[in-house]
């Protein structure tokens, strides 16, 4: 019986420590499995901070939840781009593209793009900065750049961001699509590094808490003239300012005040408004621009079109004065209201132009054509044009923009082009915001490929990439309204096409339209030739002048 027990006893020992070594190495597989599972949840937490850090900028806009969707979609897709171009090596982050016109000389190359320089303090202007290389910007805003695709600084962005990086007040006159925004934006941001040091430790990636509790200041301020131009001006500076955690806010009307009034409390570096709105949160307390030392008036002269000009006085009471104020204007004209707001807000300004400037100038990178029409037969001559672009409507990729003078037309039109199977949108002063947003949206997105728009959005919309404009109604205005339309397309180099419908009742447009095409080396189509000569003699018989004295002898 002892016997039979001890063997019992030695069995279930050596059962025992058999079930011991089971364990661990069951204990091991299970170790490596935690410390793979470990480590994939930490590549993927670092991902989601980094995707959460990208789109903390998008959610402090202003801009309502379908804009915002839009725009940090595209961001995602930028950093995308970002990623691809960084993953290639540091060979390529160290040695950057020289993208720019090598080998031309500053003379040169202002007189290649009818650059002149006007500078009260000097009459040898700086060179232009031709080469992104030698932009004097941070390492993540020209990674923002090269993955947007840019090749080159615009003309008016070469030759003032010298002069913005010297903290000199200016005044840049351009044509629309020449990249001013840009121009005025990214020396927005340089300012803002400097003068926000939790921004600077963070670039620099120092861990130093010594600022990291400091409140957000504004810094810079841009204002602009319409609701559209402000989200068109906020989605750039969501795209190029993000990687270096500057936060900006959108500021217009016609939405509620509650969410903008949030983000101006918990902070921006950089507010970008329309003069009304931020005049009503300057009014309650809210928005605080006494240490703003960066100031841009963008499409001053629209904005003085507009009746902006008390609003702007008032804001500019709330501001520091120079020195500390820096102040840029960009303009698409120069009248004589732009110049007396120019002398009265900025200091020794220096002017750079590009082009003409005292006239309408339009771009001669877009196609012009013109079509004789009646008015009754617009919206087939409309379907005729729309099918020379793309004769499926389900296949087309194009991007068109259609001008009426009516927001009865505007509807009635975008109705009937869907009903031929068109992706068709409408925006004019008659809808709500966020209508108009949603629209912008699906244009922009491409879910939409063509948008019928009033003069509401003529010089508010800033989208990359239309391909066509077609004025379905000339400009009541006249002919400065149409250079506007058309310069929604051929923007930033590309090749543009502008269709315009005329009819007989706009031959008082006739001749300004043919010294604008004269001009720009455009061809002057027949018709428009006999509308102008018709207008001529039409003027002369009623002034009572027929070209014969009262014998009816030829004079």
């Amino acid at each position: 019986m002892p016997h039979r027990t001890l063997q019992t006893l030695k069995l279930a020992r050596a059962n025992l420590m058999h079930m011991k070594r089971l364990l661990y190495a069951a204990f091991l597989v299970l170790c490596f499995c935690v410390s793979i599972t470990c480590s994939t949840l930490s590549s993927g937490l670092l991902l989601h901070a980094d995707d959460i850090r990208l789109r903390g900028g998008h959610e402090q806009s202003a801009i309502d939840s379908t804009m915002i969707k839009s725009i940090t979609q595209r961001t995602l897709d930028t950093r995308g781009k970002r990623m691809y171009l960084e993953s290639r090596g540091a060979q390529d982050d160290d040695k950057p593209p020289s993208l720019g016109m090598d080998g031309v000389s500053p003379s040169e190359y202002r007189s290649k793009f009818e650059i002149q320089v006007k500078d009260p303090k000097s009459s040898i202007p700086l060179d232009p900065i031709q080469t992104f290389a030698k932009a004097p910007f941070a390492q993540e805003i020209l990674t923002e750049v090269r993955a947007a695709g840019f090749q080159h600084p615009s003309p008016i962005q070469a030759q003032c961001w010298p002069y913005l990086a010297a903290k000199r007040d200016l005044v840049a006159v351009a044509k629309t699509g020449s990249g001013k925004t840009c121009g005025y934006l990214f020396c927005a941001f340089m300012k803002i590094l400097k003068l926000c040091p939790d921004l600077e430790m963070k670039r620099r990636g120092s861990r130093s808490s010594k600022y990291s509790n400091s409140p957000v200041r504004s810094h810079a301020l841009v204002l602009a003239p319409t609701r559209e131009l402000v989200v068109q001006i906020t989605a750039e500076a969501q795209k190029f300012g993000k990687s270096c955690g500057i936060v900006n806010v959108a500021i217009f009307g016609g939405v509620g005040r509650g969410m903008q009034m949030r983000q101006l409390n918990m902070g921006a570096h950089l507010i970008i408004a329309t003069p009304g709105r931020l005049n009503d949160f300057i009014d309650c307390g809210t928005a605080r621009l006494d240490q703003v030392e960066y100031v841009v008036l963008d499409e001053a002269d629209r904005m003085l079109d507009m009746g902006f000009e008390p609003q702007i006085k008032k804001i500019f009471k709330t501001l520091p004065a120079h020195p500390v104020r820096q102040t840029i204007t960009f303009t698409a004209t120069w009248p004589k209201g732009v110049q007396k707001l120019a002398a009265t807000y900025l200091h020794e300004a220096v002017q750079v132009n590009v082009g003409g400037v005292d006239e309408l100038i339009v771009n001669s990178d877009v196609v012009q054509e013109f079509h004789h029409v009646r008015s009754h037969t617009k919206e087939a001559k409309l379907l005729e044009v729309l099918q020379t672009i793309s004769p499926d409507p389900s296949a087309c990729d194009a991007s068109i923009i259609i001008f009426v003078n009516t927001k009865r037309n505007c509807d009635l039109i975008s109705r009937k082009l869907r009903q031929q199977s068109w992706r068709a949108r409408s925006i004019h002063g008659g809808k709500l915001q966020d209508e108009r947003l949603r629209a912008l949206n699906d244009f922009t997105s491409g879910r939409a490929q063509v948008i019928v728009a009033t003069d509401v959005a003529a010089r508010g919309l800033d989208i990359k990439g239309v391909s066509h404009v077609i004025n379905f109604d000339l400009p009541s205005s006249g002919a400065e309204d149409w250079v506007h339309r058309v310069g929604r397309t051929g923007r930033a180099g590309a090749k543009g096409h502008a269709h315009t419908f005329i009819c007989d009742g706009d031959a008082g447009s006739a001749g300004d339209l043919i010294k604008i095409l004269t001009k720009a080396n455009q061809p002057i189509p027949d018709f428009l030739t006999h509308l102008a000569s018709l207008r001529r003699r039409s003027s002369m018989s009623r002034s009572g002048y027929s070209g014969r004295d009262r014998y009816g002898r030829s004079r």
